[in-house]
């Protein structure tokens, strides 16, 4: 890939790991970097100097991203590991969250995401990704398996609520003690996440280890376990 100079044709720079580019391959500039997708990984360039700011090789089939503040969204029908969208930093290519759904096309508008899948529209709040879907298209309660797991630092926690109704998350221990409450509010139908750091109700990280985190909503309860590696 070769940066020239519109008025003279000087080349300005040149990046040998993307030696050709296709209309199919997608490419998205930034205020910074030059976001390239060839298919089988995405590269961040610095469009100043053509330097490799960061790299993700994800095996995709086809892919749609968007910038909107500091955030890329990657949207696939066919990742390697899963299929959904992903949110990562623009700077450092560090993922910030992921969907494990099976979905279709993404639009923004004003502080919204607004993505198709099989199972309806999910909405996200651009300015802090709580995931919402259409109501109608809920029909249970349900807790997800968290990513990543095992985890180091912060893990995602996705649930659905299928009826306006009072919402408690809450971490324990082997022991069956209480770590944390992550939510204790009400709640309308829809699809949300949280996240937990390692950190107690104290504001102390917690010890590696097993640990379980449980669901209640209005007396009904799920509760799955997981896994914090130091």
């Amino acid at each position: 890939m070769i940066k020239c100079d519109l008025v003279t044709g000087n080349i300005e720079w040149k990046f040998d790991a993307i030696r050709s580019f296709s209309s199919s391959e997608e490419m998205l500039v930034t205020s910074n970097n030059v976001i390239f997708n060839t298919g089988n990984s995405i590269y961040a360039v610095s469009k100043n100097d053509g330097e490799l700011e960061w790299q993700k090789n994800i095996n995709v089939s086809s892919v749609e991203k968007c910038a909107a503040g500091n955030t890329l969204y990657v949207l696939s029908n066919r990742f390697s590991d899963y299929s959904g969208l992903a949110a990562y930093d623009l700077a450092s290519g560090i993922q910030q969250w992921q969907m494990d759904h099976t979905l279709e096309s993404i639009y923004f508008h004003s502080n919204r995401i607004f993505v198709e899948g099989l199972t309806g529209l999910l909405i996200i709040n651009n300015a802090n990704s709580t995931l919402t879907e259409e109501p109608s298209h809920i029909t249970e309660f349900a807790l997800d398996q968290n990513y990543p797991n095992p985890f180091n630092m912060n893990t995602t926690i996705q649930y659905r609520v299928h009826k306006n109704a009072n919402v408690n998350i809450t971490i324990y221990n082997m022991l069956g003690q209480k770590i944390i409450t992550l939510i204790s509010k009400a709640h309308s139908p829809g699809m949300y996440q949280t996240t937990w750091d390692g950190l107690n109700n104290k504001n102390q990280m917690v010890s590696s280890g097993l640990y379980f985190y449980q669901i209640n909503i209005d007396g009904e309860i799920k509760t799955k376990s997981m896994i914090l590696v130091k």
